[in-house]
């Protein structure tokens, strides 16, 4: 809830380009739906007995959340005409907001602890520095290389509960130095300038991040068994 009111609006940030996901990898074993929607660069529309993303607005409906939008490219009609006409959903109504250019989120947006992750495949990532009262300080990509081995670290997963303050933070920032307007920067400008502040959630659980082919074998084992009603 935000000023007793409840939460009912989520957004998923879906028009990335799948980069890494579109990248070959001969030792992945996917299957021809798998391969093709990896192809596509649509992470959430890699099949895992359904969709991928179907799981996460699953996970919003469980949550209490009634309406979910979808930020998409104007090339990703393939998500659009399957919550559209494909299923029915019960729980969520869904709409979609188109974003032409791609803006980056974070580098890394959803990392299990450095613990359960190879150096080797998170390079840098999205650390948390949270105060004495449990508040968020800043967020700053560190390589992991810098951070393994020093004790207790958060990840940052850029899972976030807004106000309309976030508006003003996200006019006002500036690009970043690869040229992107990234929202960890708005909030890292509404914290400085005192206009917003976010409680940080700890949670010692692994975290489903599905960045490449070779991920998609270990989600879909995850995910297994688990039910989805949208």
């Amino acid at each position: 809830m935000v000023g007793g009111m409840p939460t009912i609006r989520a957004v998923i940030l879906a028009r990335g380009l799948g980069t890494r996901m579109r990248k070959a990898d001969d030792s992945a074993a996917l299957d021809a739906a798998q391969s093709a929607a990896a192809d596509s660069g649509v992470k959430g529309m890699i099949p895992i007995g359904r969709p991928f993303m179907d799981y996460l607005i699953s996970a919003l409906a469980d949550a209490g959340f009634t309406e979910v939008c979808i930020v998409i490219g104007p090339d990703h009609g393939i998500v659009r005409d399957y919550y559209e006409r494909q299923v029915v959903t019960r729980r969520v109504r869904i709409a979609f907001a188109i974003q032409r250019p791609a803006l980056i989120a974070f580098e890394r947006s959803a990392l299990t602890s450095m613990g359960n992750v190879p150096a080797e495949r998170a390079p840098r990532f999205g650390a948390m520095e949270i105060d004495a009262d449990g508040y968020l300080e800043r967020i700053v990509a560190t390589p992991a290389s810098a951070i393994v081995g020093e004790g207790e670290v958060y990840a940052s997963l850029n899972c976030w509960l807004f106000t309309r303050e976030i508006f003003r933070a996200c006019r006002s920032v500036g690009k970043s130095a690869r040229g992107e307007l990234e929202l960890p920067q708005a909030v890292q400008l509404a914290i400085c300038e005192g206009w917003m502040r976010f409680e940080a959630v700890r949670v010692r659980e692994g975290v489903l991040d599905m960045s490449s082919r070779g991920d998609i074998a270990s989600v879909a084992e995850r995910l297994s068994g688990i039910e989805v009603t949208l």
